[in-house]
């Protein structure tokens, strides 16, 4: 059975793990009500770290990875670039 690079935290918030698609996944923190007014008065997250793999190989892999992992949008109040971590994806232990 495969686990997330998030498997520890969702233990320790006390997440009912089950297999899904060769991988351990959460699937339930507490009562239906109790996540269903969670989602709908704060945030719901879902944990697709198990959806997608990327590697890069080769001559010049560190810098394509960083060219995909990072896109800097422009803040003109302060005239600084704001890392968008909406691509961000999880990082495995030994690496992208």
């Amino acid at each position: 059975m495969r686990e997330t690079a998030l498997r520890s935290i969702h233990e320790s918030l006390g997440a009912r793990l089950v297999p899904f698609a060769g991988w351990s996944m959460p699937v339930q923190y507490a009562s239906i009500v109790t996540e269903h007014t969670a989602t709908r008065t704060a945030a719901g997250l879902f944990d697709i770290s198990h959806m997608g793999r990327l590697r890069f190989d080769g001559a010049g892999a560190a810098a394509a990875s960083v060219d995909w992992i990072w896109v800097d949008r422009h803040d003109p109040a302060n005239d600084k670039a704001i890392p968008d971590l909406s691509r961000l994806p999880a990082i495995a232990e030994h690496g992208l």
